[in-house]
């Protein structure tokens, strides 16, 4: 009668850890899956990073080049005002002139800004990312662990 009993108790016990293993392999079925989908995100948040930084290289060049070009231009008009006698409303004009050019300088630069901020929460996404994919290759890796260990008590 004992010996059923432990036999019977054996038979149960291996049945739940043979659950336990099948349960395991879904569970690891599943976090593979979503690591894999993290794994896409990092990849499209790291493209998204890497787009912003040339976007951001190339507005500054075009900022750069454009505050040359306006401070060569008004070089130029001071010089040729400088040589003729202007009016009161020739003089507002060109000094709307220099303004304009100015703030047209003024706004490539603050596009440069605004694209630096864009590009800094880009890195903060992706840094916030990597913790999550981080934890979730952590997760699978015990989980494959528990199963392994289960399986060679087991086998």
């Amino acid at each position: 009668m004992k010996k059923t009993r432990y036999y019977l108790q054996e038979q149960v016990e291996s049945r739940e850890d043979a659950e336990k293993i099948e349960q395991l392999e879904r569970i690891l079925v599943i976090r593979k899956n979503r690591q894999e989908r993290l794994q896409s995100k990092t990849r499209e948040l790291r493209r998204n990073l890497m787009k912003k930084e040339k976007e951001l290289q190339e507005e500054r060049v075009k900022a750069q080049e454009m505050a040359e070009q306006t401070q060569l231009t008004i070089k130029l008009l001071r010089q040729e005002n400088t040589k003729k006698v202007l009016t009161v409303n020739e003089i507002f004009h060109w000094n709307n002139m220099e303004v304009g050019l100015d703030k047209k300088v003024k706004k490539g630069f603050e596009g440069c800004d605004e694209i630096e901020q864009q590009k800094h929460v880009e890195l903060f996404k992706l840094d916030e990312h990597m913790k999550t994919y981080k934890q979730a290759v952590i997760d699978t890796e015990k989980i494959a662990l528990i199963k392994k260990e289960l399986e060679e008590e087991q086998g």
